[in-house]
C-alpha cells in the first residue's frame, strides 16, 4: 500500500503538467501565456538572453509580460515551479524579438513648387523594398504616398498649414528613431532679378533680389565653369563674388535659398564684355539718353537696352553705339535699365537705376496754371469745344470702352505762338505707378490745343484709355512740365 500511495504522489502531486506556451512580442517586449492547471501562484516565467541577463515575472490570469528587452536578441523562456514539484511538458522554449530598422534623420528641404517639400531620411538596419509616408494636417484628410529609396517629394501642402509625417516600412519592420517629423507647408523661395558684374577680368560677381516678405537665413551659390572650375559659397547677403575667372571659358552659376532645393540659375559666355560705366543724361523734356563704356569687343548686331517705368512691362531699345534714347521722359518715374548684346555675348555690369526729378508747373508762353480749370468728359460724338460743354457733362467715372477728353478752360490770356508742342499722357495706377501700356504722347502745335484762338477754352483727347476696370490718374504734361492732374476711375 505504501508503494501504491508514493507513486500516486509521485504521478499526481510531485509531477505538474504543462500542456502549452505561447511566446508573442515585438522589438522589446515578449508576452507569455501558459496554460496549465497549477496554480498560478506556483509558477514564475524567466526570461533570459545568451548574456546571462535574465528576469522573473510572476503569472496573471496566465500571463506574464517582459519589456525593455533588445531588438533582433535570441531568449530563452523557462518556467518554474515552488515547492516540493516537478514540471512536465514543454516548460521551455525560445523567441527573437523583432529586428529594428532604426531612422537616423528625418529631414525636409523646399521642394519645386509653392506647398512642396523633399522629405530625405537615413536608415541603419533591415529596409523594406517600398516606404510609406503618412502625413496630416488640422481639418484635412490623412494622406500617405509610398515610394522607394530615401527621398520623396510631397507636392499638395497648404502653405501655412503645420504637417506631420510619419515613416511606415511595413509590417515585417518595426521603426526606431526619428521616424516623425513636422513642418509648415511653405512658399517656394527663389532668387530674383540675378546681375552680373565684373571689376576685373578674373572675376564675377553675381548680385540678385531676395523675396521681400520672407526671411532667407542664407543662399548657397555655386560657379563653375567648362574649365573645370567649380567654387562654392554661402552667404547670408544677396552678393557672391567668385575669383580665378578665365574670361575665354564659360561659366554657368546657380543659387538657391537654404531650405530649398530649386536652383536659380545664369550663364557666363566666353569673353564677356564689362560694362565699367553706364550714366543717363536728362537734358532734353521729351527723353533721357544713356550712353556706357565698356570693355572688350563691342558686340556684333548692336546693342540692347532693356528699361522698365516703375516696375512695369520691358521695353527695348536697339543701339549700334554705345548710347541709346529712351522716350517718353515721364517726371518721377523709375526707369531701371539693362544692357545686352544682340548678339548673346554676356554683359558684365551694365544695371542702372534713375528716376525722374518731379515736374515743374507749365509756365511757358506766359501761361499761368493757377488759372486754368481742367475737367474729364467723355468725348461727345460730334465735334465740340470747350466753352460749349454744360458743367454737368464732367465726370470722373467712366464705362470700359469710353473715350475720355480734357476739357481746358483758362481765366488769363497768353500767348498762342504755332510752337509744335510734345504733349504727354502719364496715366498712373492708385499708388502713383506708371502704367506705360496707357501713356501716350502727341505732338502738336499750341495755338491748335486753342481752338480758333480760343485763350479761354480748349481740348485734348487721350490717345490712349485703361481697358480694365479700376483707379487711375492722368498726369498731363507739356513739353515735361505739368499741365494738370486729374483722378478717375473706370469700370
Amino acid at each position: 500500500m505504501a508503494g501504491l500511495a508514493g507513486f500516486w504522489y509521485y504521478q499526481n502531486i510531485y509531477l505538474q503538467a504543462i500542456e502549452k506556451i505561447l511566446i508573442t512580442g515585438t522589438r522589446d517586449q515578449l508576452t507569455v501565456k501558459v496554460d496549465s492547471q497549477i496554480p498560478e501562484s506556483k509558477l514564475t516565467v524567466i526570461c533570459s538572453d545568451s548574456h546571462g541577463n535574465s528576469s522573473r515575472q510572476p503569472l496573471s490570469g496566465g500571463t506574464a509580460i517582459f519589456t525593455d528587452l533588445s531588438p533582433s536578441t535570441v531568449y530563452t523562456v523557462q518556467l518554474d515551479v515552488s515547492g516540493f514539484h516537478k514540471l512536465t511538458g514543454k516548460t521551455s522554449d525560445v523567441f527573437t524579438t523583432d529586428a529594428t530598422t532604426n531612422i537616423l534623420s528625418f529631414t525636409s528641404v523646399g521642394g519645386t513648387k509653392d506647398g512642396s517639400v523633399v522629405l530625405n531620411f537615413t536608415v541603419e538596419g533591415d529596409e523594406p523594398s517600398r516606404w510609406t509616408v503618412r502625413y496630416a494636417a488640422e481639418g484635412e484628410e490623412a494622406k500617405e504616398v509610398t515610394f522607394e529609396g530615401h527621398s520623396v517629394e510631397i507636392s499638395d501642402l497648404s502653405v501655412g498649414k503645420m504637417y506631420t509625417f510619419t515613416l511606415d516600412a511595413g509590417k515585417d519592420l518595426t521603426l526606431g528613431g526619428q521616424k516623425t517629423l513636422q513642418l509648415m507647408g511653405s512658399r517656394l523661395i527663389l532668387a530674383d532679378n540675378l546681375r552680373l558684374s565684373a571689376a576685373s577680368d578674373s572675376e564675377i560677381t553675381l548680385t540678385w533680389d531676395a523675396p521681400g516678405d520672407v526671411v532667407v537665413d542664407s543662399w548657397d551659390v555655386r560657379c563653375y565653369g567648362d574649365n573645370g572650375y567649380d567654387e562654392r559659397k554661402t552667404v547670408t547677403d544677396t552678393q557672391a563674388t567668385f575669383v580665378g575667372i578665365d574670361p575665354s571659358s564659360s561659366y554657368t552659376l546657380e543659387i538657391v535659398a537654404s531650405g530649398m532645393t530649386k536652383p536659380v540659375r545664369t550663364g557666363v559666355t566666353a569673353n564677356p564684355i564689362r560694362i565699367e560705366s553706364l550714366a543717363v543724361q536728362d537734358t532734353d523734356a521729351r527723353k533721357l539718353t544713356a550712353s556706357w563704356e565698356f570693355a572688350g569687343n563691342a558686340p556684333k548686331g548692336g546693342w540692347l537696352l532693356l528699361y522698365t517705368i516703375d516696375g512695369g512691362g520691358q521695353s527695348v531699345v536697339k543701339a549700334d553705339k554705345a548710347t541709346a534714347d529712351i522716350t517718353p521722359r515721364i517726371p518721377g518715374a523709375k526707369y531701371s535699365l539693362t544692357l545686352q548684346a544682340a548678339s548673346g555675348t554676356s554683359v558684365l555690369g551694365g544695371t542702372q537705376t534713375y528716376t525722374c526729378p518731379a515736374a515743374a508747373d507749365f509756365d511757358q508762353f506766359g501761361f499761368d496754371i493757377h488759372s486754368l480749370q481742367a475737367d474729364l468728359l467723355v468725348t461727345p460724338e460730334d465735334a465740340w469745344h470747350a466753352e460749349d460743354i454744360d458743367s454737368a457733362d464732367f465726370t470722373t467715372s467712366f464705362s470700359l470702352g469710353d473715350s475720355i477728353s480734357v476739357a481746358l478752360r483758362n481765366s488769363e490770356s497768353f500767348y498762342l505762338p504755332g510752337t509744335e508742342v510734345e504733349v504727354l499722357y502719364a496715366i498712373r495706377d492708385s499708388y502713383g505707378n506708371v502704367l506705360s501700356d496707357y501713356t501716350s504722347t502727341q505732338k502738336l502745335y499750341w495755338k491748335n490745343i486753342w481752338i480758333g484762338g480760343n485763350r479761354q477754352s480748349g481740348e485734348l483727347t487721350l490717345p490712349k484709355v485703361p481697358d480694365q476696370a479700376g483707379s487711375y490718374v492722368l498726369d498731363l504734361y507739356i513739353e515735361g512740365m505739368q499741365l494738370a492732374k486729374l483722378s478717375f476711375t473706370v469700370g
